[in-house]
């Protein structure tokens, strides 16, 4: 998560793990909070999407990893 997009993630925490009703079999939901943040200015609306899309795409290569409705 972190590597996605170092310029501006600056914290990464695991929050929590779930495996019942609406994961898959054999798999499991994982929850993670992540910070943002310039030190120079507030960040934009795009800029925090593409650290997003970053972090998804991060995931989904290494590990598989998707979104959860």
């Amino acid at each position: 998560i972190r590597d996605a997009s170092p310029e501006l993630v600056r914290e990464v925490s695991f929050q929590s793990v779930y495996t019942g009703d609406g994961v898959a079999e054999g798999r499991k939901s994982l929850a993670w909070s992540v910070t943002l943040r310039h030190d120079d200015r507030t960040l934009t609306e795009p800029e925090i999407r593409e650290a997003e899309t970053s972090i998804w795409e991060a995931l989904a290569r290494d590990v598989g990893g998707t979104p959860r409705a």
